[in-house]
């Protein structure tokens, strides 16, 4: 995977215990293997960000932010002395987690450290075309009665959409859905049968902005439309679909109606989101 210069990236560090710390920084230049990456966080002698020649294989991509809830046994990751550290969450007291590092004696090894400065770890993907961020929750997601979900492929006008509904009734095969903004010819809103591999949770918030490149899903009103963000016009993002209407109708979309587009599976038992940048 090629990074490009003044890309914003992160990257772990070489000797024993350092490897389970990732540092920021911004690529200077790519060599054969290396790339040369300015730190955010350590100053040289010079008064200037330390450069530092970082094997590929230990660079990825910056995460974007969603707003992910942290839950006991989750991998999770603590920021200290300028570095996020790989620990797992063993418990909650008050404002804080406490979080559990291997790396650490046993007298030392359990801390409490304030909820803002920890996030849950995230495992990077990259293809040559493609990059995934991988968040694992700890706990399979509890669907229930009156839980609001989403459904993928109601037939037969929202093939490849994803519709929002609340859980009214299980059934051995499956759930009946009622729908958020479908409704029936007498005003009220439409429920239909739909099988377990159709349903997924509701997706994280996201926080930030959006670029050409990005996979986006665009609201219509009805439903979540997955597509590719374009370009940008003024204020609107143009959103190039492949399975609404016809295939590579491009639409100017406003952001508020625009969302990062994720795909859930289960893996293991371990419920995944991911999301995609086209690079």
């Amino acid at each position: 995977m090629a990074f490009v210069a003044g890309e914003q990236v992160e990257f772990t560090g070489v000797e024993s215990a350092f490897t389970r710390a990732t540092y920021s920084g911004t690529v200077i230049r790519m060599g054969d293997g290396v790339v040369d990456v300015a730190h955010d966080h350590a100053i040289g002698a010079d008064g200037y960000p330390s450069v530092e020649s970082v094997a590929i294989e230990r660079v990825r991509p910056f995460p974007e932010q969603f707003q992910m809830p942290i839950y006991t046994g989750d991998a999770v990751e603590v920021w200290m002395s300028g570095a996020w550290w790989l620990g797992k969450c063993v418990g909650e007291d008050d404002n804080a987690w406490v979080v559990f590092f291997d790396f650490k004696p046993p007298a030392v090894s359990c801390c409490k450290h304030a909820k803002p400065i920890v996030r849950k770890h995230q495992d990077s993907i990259i293809g040559p075309n493609v990059s995934h961020w991988r968040y694992c929750d700890s706990i399979w997601p509890s669907f229930s009665v009156g839980i609001r979900i989403e459904v993928l492929g109601l037939e037969p006008f929202y093939g490849s959409a994803f519709v929002s509904g609340k859980i009214r009734r299980f059934r051995p095969d499956g759930v009946d859905v009622q729908y958020d903004t479908i409704r029936e010819l007498n005003g009220r809103k439409f429920m239909s049968f739909v099988p377990h591999g159709r349903l997924r949770p509701c997706p994280l918030s996201w926080v930030g902005d959006y670029r050409p490149g990005d996979v986006l899903d665009a609201w219509d009103g009805y439903a979540w439309w997955p597509g590719l963000c374009v370009k940008m016009e003024q204020d609107r993002y143009v959103i190039r679909f492949h399975n609404r209407f016809a295939s590579g109708t491009e639409v100017p979309v406003r952001k508020p109606n625009l969302r990062r587009s994720q795909l859930w599976s289960i893996m293991d038992g371990w419920s995944c989101w991911m999301y995609s940048r086209v690079r």
